[in-house]
């Protein structure tokens, strides 16, 4: 009887691990308050891989919660830090899609010179974007800016990404089974 017990529940601790599991490793849909959010920049003209790569280098060396202006374009940052670099070695920009994956950082462009653009974290997790800016930014009829591009950017080599609580969560998760394994063999060997 006590072995069918802890079968049932074993398999039931596995199953919400999984399902659990399943959910962190989804793809990110994004949105301007989304988890990772690192900030936004205005305007974020010119739009070059080079050009973006240093607008996202200038907002990740500014901390947490901070503003700036820096060469006519205004930078703010989230509550968290996510102090670093970017590389443009293995950048890339899609015009075409709302979603990518492989990329540490994702910078979003939005309508040229009136929106602006808002960078998230992603830590190389697939990746959907909202397909306007609101409500960041909206325009006078309060719809907002749509999607003109987005760009994919990795930290250098040899750097640690800042790990996103949902993956912290998921490890966690994975090491319960092993715990309630050994639980298990332990109170079999006191009986």
């Amino acid at each position: 009887m006590r072995e069918s017990k802890w079968g049932r529940s074993a398999a039931a601790l596995a199953a919400v691990t999984m399902l659990m599991t399943a959910n962190a490793m989804a793809a990110l849909s994004l949105a301007p308050n989304s988890p990772g959010l690192v900030g936004t920049i205005r305007s974020g003209e010119p739009a070059s891989v080079a050009d973006e790569a240093a607008y996202v280098n200038n907002l990740l060396g500014l901390g947490a919660n901070a503003t700036a202006t820096m060469a006519g374009h205004d930078y703010a940052t989230y509550s968290t830090d996510y102090n670093g670099t970017v590389s443009m070695a293995g950048a890339s920009q899609d015009t075409s899609s709302l979603s990518g994956s492989g990329f540490d950082y994702v910078l979003a462009k939005y309508d040229g010179p009136n929106g602006g653009d808002i960078l998230w974290h992603v830590g190389g997790a697939a990746f959907t974007l909202p397909a306007d800016s609101a409500p960041l930014w909206t325009n006078r009829s309060r719809q907002g800016y749509g999607l003109s591009h987005w760009t994919g950017l990795n930290a250098p080599a040899g750097t640690i990404p800042v790990p996103e609580p949902t993956t912290m969560i998921a490890g966690a998760l994975l090491l319960l089974p092993f715990g309630f394994t050994t639980l298990r063999s332990m109170l079999r060997n006191k009986v």
